[in-house]
């Protein structure tokens, strides 16, 4: 809890800071990818911090079977904020990034490679950072499509139990290296 506050203060900062810049560029996003594939809304804030770079902070919520530790499931909650480095302009074509991520999780009874099996229940935090790259097409002056994909680091502290008696087998820590991030985002833009 310490690690949101923490989390929603900086954004809170950086969100003032950029409202002061005057005449930058806001976005409202969701992205798609995470709607579909995890029925998980979520939902982001970038703002511009100059020609070239802009700040997306965003979250995430799976909380439908809120249930995980009895049942098959999967519940979570993620914030994420990451730096952007645009090659042309902000909003609008190539970009990369630089991230961070926080996550709360409980998986029960599912099967994620290289993570968690689906004989075990996990319950747990995840802390990470990584790069990125994307690219913003606008299909309107308000409008538009993000497609991006990352990578990088996550340290997943857990507590392990047995699916079956529902004894606590202990607490983990896991490493992991791969994929942090895919998104098929729709965007509006404010001016």
């Amino acid at each position: 809890m310490v690690q949101m506050k923490r989390f929603l203060l900086v954004s809170a900062i950086l969100l003032a800071f950029a409202a002061k810049a005057g005449a930058q560029a806001f976005a409202i996003k969701t992205n798609l990818l995470e709607d579909a594939a995890l029925l998980a809304p979520n939902l982001g804030l970038e703002f511009g911090l100059g020609r070239h770079f802009t700040f997306d902070m965003r979250g995430g919520i799976n909380n439908w079977n809120k249930s995980a530790s009895t049942s098959d499931g999967m519940n979570h909650w993620v914030a994420s904020g990451e730096l952007r480095w645009w090659m042309c302009e902000r909003f609008n074509g190539n970009f990369f990034g630089l991230n961070g991520i926080y996550a709360d999780y409980d998986v029960n009874g599912w099967s994620i490679p290289l993570l968690f099996d689906k004989d075990h229940r996990f319950d747990g935090t995840a802390y990470g950072a990584g790069i990125s790259w994307g690219y913003h097409w606008m299909w309107s002056r308000r409008w538009g499509l993000e497609f991006n994909l990352g990578a990088g680091y996550a340290l997943l502290t857990y507590d392990k139990y047995d699916r079956t008696t529902g004894v606590n087998l202990g607490r983990f820590k896991k490493d992991y290296l791969g994929p942090t991030r895919a998104g098929v985002t729709l965007v509006f833009l404010l001016k």
